[in-house]
């Protein structure tokens, strides 16, 4: 069961490396990354993460990151706020 997830979770990621391309890199981050990094380094997921045929080639441009910190949306939050707060 936890290959599937990692197939359609990276499935997903190649995705999104095809959509916006971003060649500084595709970061990878939220809880599910954080917590189980060798869900995201298997075979599995880096399999259907590439596997996109005629543009393999250009996912393979685009590095792919895990972001350990778990929080990164609070952190994200919490920055919009005190700069909204800066501008009263």
């Amino acid at each position: 069961m936890v290959d599937l997830f990692c197939e359609c979770y990276g499935a997903e990621a190649g995705n999104a490396a095809l959509k916006w391309l971003p060649y500084g890199g595709l970061y990878i981050s939220g809880g599910i990354g954080a917590k189980n990094p060798e869900w995201v380094k298997s075979e599995s997921f880096m399999h259907a993460y590439s596997d996109k045929g005629r543009l393999s080639k250009c996912v393979a441009q685009v590095p792919l990151y895990l972001v350990a910190t778990e929080d990164t949306g609070e952190r994200g939050a919490f920055f919009f706020a005190v700069s909204l707060l800066a501008k009263l």
